[in-house]
């Protein structure tokens, strides 16, 4: 999980919230996996309160959101610790331990997430953000689902004829260097910004 969340952390910035809209964090049950492997339950009280109950017992600490530095500090009564954000939605928090690489504190809204299946949530997000169809105007004749645009990791905006119907591209797939599909890749080997790449031979993927 945090090689994982690692690998994924800068494609997730575009669609990261703040905690200074503290209304994402208040009052909603959220569920950390601790170190031991157990669910321990926190919920962000209005006044500051933190309430943590693990195993049906519970303790109560405190909270303060930093603004200026974008870090939440936790007291949890037998320590203090200063976390930075790295990702927040209404479904997953995901915080970094400050001064550290890799040493994250991930929560999952129970409301949005019952099954707590973090990785496959922020999987399926990351999916949905490949999936960027064209209207029926740009859509090339007898290409049934239009083109779909990804990113190079160079920057460079290529648009993928999905025959599959689906966000993520496949061997057969053709590519275009334009929106209007009139002119296809060259030959070569690209890579995506999502840590992934495809060569193309006659303008499609093989």
């Amino acid at each position: 999980m945090r090689v994982f969340l690692k690998n994924i952390s800068k494609q997730l910035k575009q669609f990261s919230k703040s905690l200074d809209k503290k209304s994402i964090l208040i009052d909603q049950p959220w569920a950390l996996i601790d170190e031991e492997f157990e669910m321990q339950k926190l919920i962000f009280k209005k006044d500051g309160e933190l309430i943590m109950s693990k195993n049906g017992k519970v303790s109560v600490g405190n909270w303060e959101y930093l603004n200026v530095s974008k870090s939440l500090l936790i007291d949890r009564g037998e320590d203090k610790i200063l976390c930075r954000e790295v990702y927040i939605d209404e479904g997953v928090l995901i915080l970094k331990l400050d001064g550290t690489d890799s040493n994250f504190m991930v929560l999952a809204n129970e409301n949005h997430i019952p099954d707590l299946n973090i990785k496959d949530y922020l999987t399926k997000k990351i999916d949905r953000s490949r999936k960027n169809y064209y209207g029926d105007k740009n859509k090339i004749s007898g290409k049934a689902f239009g083109l779909n645009k990804f990113e190079l990791r160079d920057g460079t905006t290529v648009f993928i004829d999905l025959k599959q119907n689906t966000v993520n591209y496949r061997k057969g797939d053709v590519v275009y260097k334009d929106p209007e599909g009139k002119k296809k890749l060259s030959d070569g080997y690209y890579k995506l910004s999502f840590m992934e790449g495809f060569r193309i031979r006659n303008g499609e993927i093989v």
